[in-house]
């Protein structure tokens, strides 16, 4: 499925490690021990700033939680300014 979810981007012009980023995550660890939680501010700002544009986020499962802990922790400021959108994609909730 991620396979699939990767091609279809690539096809439409995304390019891994400048517009298309996988955060991948242990889902035996709480989210802040994992590395989306010490990594994302980091990734997702450096993303918008390569490219003059706001980030699109999709979250599979049980991403969606570390997700949203995640996006909790960013000022409105950093939302505001980082962030286009949210896909949640077979959340738990």
């Amino acid at each position: 499925v991620y396979t699939q979810l990767r091609e279809s981007l690539e096809s439409r012009g995304y390019k891994i490690g400048l517009t298309l980023q996988a955060m991948p995550y242990d889902w035996r660890q709480a989210y802040y021990n994992n590395e989306i939680h010490r990594e994302f501010r980091s990734i997702v700002s450096d993303m918008a700033a390569i490219n003059g544009k706001k980030v699109s986020i999709v979250a599979h499962s049980m991403g969606n939680i570390n997700m949203m802990n995640v996006l909790k922790g960013l000022t409105p400021e950093e939302r505001e300014n980082w962030v286009q959108r949210y896909f949640a994609l077979a959340p738990p909730f």
